[in-house]
């Protein structure tokens, strides 16, 4: 068998055997906290995560162990330094330990990160299930029907068909059912309070009642109330004529018939489509969306089967208008479900006349609406910050809303919006709440973030910690990290050292190799079954010097970046080179005269 096929063969045993090590430890010795549905797949992701940290250990220590047993039994007892071969074993060798450096670069770069995101992802949810649990729990004992049946409902959203959760559930649905009756109770009672005769109904205020009527063009209602009205007032009070002549414009109403009055609804249908489109070209966006879903609820009430296709069009129009300056209030209702990163901070930049801002995020949450991911932010706290370093003011901000936008100078940039808004009603149901000093109202509604979506990814990136980012991400961090309030320094030196891993165990390989024809195994001498049990202390020495050698490298890529930042890369690819070149010739310069 070819010297290198059994080089890889030591290699793929030692990645079995260290693979089924991870499996037993983690399955069997490992404390996972997580809910029982994610627990599997958390317990393979771990796995995963310790075997790829644990695989450039396993390469030295394979090629330590492989190339001992194969440079024994190659049948070459007498070598001369700089032979041919001990260069073919070098080229065999490198060729196989290119092929694993690249699988791991590939694991490292691109398995990893989608690991420890499900990790994440886990704990996130499990904390989650906990606290909405917890906050249900608290709001049926304070008779908070509604806060505890979404909060139920956002636990089963997370774990279906658990016993704890569906007994809360049943609680929580039988108090909101009786809060919702409660509430259509007094909304009939309203109502009927409106149209029912009052105990102490005055003349004064059936003719009230009988105006209010007749603007809502309920004219048989607005008669009865009017002849009251008449028959309370006695013949020298006022109210008795207008009562009079009310009762009988209601009347003339009625007489009028079905087709009169469609055409009268057709008018005042198109005067409510002609204030909206007027509203438009003001540019009043928000006012116009109101009157148009105001027109589109007069038609629905007038033929709950007809359909204006302007109304439609002009309601979908003003709603992409208004949606750059606030957002619905009903967006934000399921997105603790979809929450993917906590607690991100950073630094606005200056942009124009406004100087730098401090923003946190407590949460951040990924939504998908008809192929565009709309990106949501819970409990933001925003710090404003005057040209001199005092703080202007400080708000914080239930939800925001982030949205892409072009400046004028057609650069991409994102909008915080701060304002959220009723669907249905022209009412602000959440604004910023200003903690310290005084908030510009101009800046009440939105803020314009001078930086990419791109960008923000590599902010919500950075907030995970450097060991979290991959390598593009690190290397457009480096430059741009220092506006954003992020030392640029600490992504250059984790880019060289990520870099200088895959040089660093090249050159412990090879030294492995170096060691591994020192100490070969004679090929007289039979391998013992024996010696594979001291086969774990190779790993744990093997282990040792690695890490020894990332921790020495982190500590020379300190110096050069202090020394020299710009020329770091340059120095410290030099000093690799240099030292692979060695390390080559210290194996290849070796003899055997026995």
């Amino acid at each position: 068998m070819p010297e290198m096929l059994k080089g890889t063969l030591s290699v793929l045993i030692h990645f079995v055997i260290g693979l089924g090590c991870c499996l037993i430890y983690v399955f069997f010795f490992k404390k996972i906290d997580v809910l029982p549905q994610f627990l599997l797949s958390r317990r393979l992701a771990e796995t995963g995560i310790l075997f790829i940290r644990i695989m450039p250990s396993l390469l030295v220590s394979a090629v330590l162990i492989g190339y001992a047993v194969i440079f024994g039994t190659c049948g070459q007892n007498t070598v001369p330094r700089f032979s041919d071969i001990l260069l073919r074993y070098l080229k065999d060798a490198f060729i196989m330990l290119f092929s694993c450096v690249t699988i791991y670069i590939i694991f490292i770069e691109i398995v990893s990160p989608l690991l420890m995101d499900y990790r994440r992802y886990s704990d996130f949810k499990t904390h989650d299930y906990y606290d909405f649990i917890k906050e249900t729990d608290i709001s049926l004992r304070n008779g908070d029907a509604e806060k505890a049946y979404d909060n139920v409902k956002a636990a089963l959203g997370i774990w279906k068909n658990n016993p704890d959760a569906l007994q809360l559930f049943d609680k929580a649905k039988v108090l909101h059912e009786a809060y919702v009756a409660d509430h259509k109770r007094n909304n009939i009672s309203e109502t009927a309070s409106e149209s029912a005769d009052p105990e102490n109904l005055t003349a004064e205020g059936a003719l009230f009642i009988s105006k209010r009527f007749m603007n809502k063009y309920d004219f048989y209602t607005a008669h009865y109330y009017a002849m009251r009205a008449y028959q309370l007032s006695t013949e020298n009070e006022p109210y008795r004529e207008e009562a009079l002549r009310l009762a009988a414009q209601a009347w003339n109403q009625i007489e009028k018939g079905i087709a009169d009055l469609t055409a009268e609804f057709d008018i005042r249908l198109y005067q409510a489509k002609k204030a909206g489109y007027e509203m438009i070209q003001q540019g009043n966006y928000i006012k116009a969306y109101y009157q148009f879903v105001n027109a589109q609820r007069m038609l629905e009430q007038n033929n709950p089967l007809k359909r204006d296709p302007d109304i439609d069009r002009f309601i979908d129009i003003t709603r992409k208008k208004v949606l750059e300056e606030v957002f619905f209030i009903d967006e934000t209702a399921s997105l603790p479900l979809f929450e993917t990163a906590r607690n991100i901070h950073f630094t606005a930049p200056a942009s124009g006349t406004r100087a730098p801002a401090q923003i946190t995020i407590e949460g951040l949450s990924y939504i998908t609406n008809n192929n565009i991911k709309e990106i949501y932010g819970r409990n933001c706290e925003l710090t404003q910050y005057t040209t001199d370093g005092k703080i202007l003011y400080r708000s914080r901000i239930p939800f925001i809303k982030l949205i892409p936008i072009e400046s004028a100078e057609g650069e991409p940039m994102l909008r915080m919006l701060f304002q959220a808004v009723d669907k249905q009603r022209d009412k602000v149901v959440l604004k910023p709440i200003v903690l310290e000093g005084t908030m510009p109202i101009e800046r009440q509604t939105s803020l314009r973030l001078p930086f990419s979506y791109s960008d923000f990814e590599l902010i919500i990136a950075a907030n995970e910690g450097e060991k979290t980012m991959t390598l593009p991400q690190l290397y457009a961090f480096r430059q741009r990290g220092g506006q954003y309030g992020f030392p640029g320094q600490i992504y250059h030196r984790e880019l060289l050292a990520r870099i200088s891993d895959v040089f660093l165990i090249l050159i412990v390989s090879i030294y492995m190799l170096v060691l591994a024809w020192r100490f070969r195994i004679p090929p007289h001498r039979q391998f013992k079954h024996s010696w594979a049990l001291a086969f774990p202390l190779f790993f744990v020495a093997a282990t040792g010097f690695v890490e020894a050698g990332r921790y020495c490298a982190r500590l020379v890529i300190a110096l050069l970046t202090d020394v020299s930042y710009s020329l770091s890369p340059l120095l410290l690819l030099l000093a690799y080179t240099l030292c692979f070149i060695g390390m080559c010739f210290l194996f290849i310069g070796q003899r055997s005269e026995t």
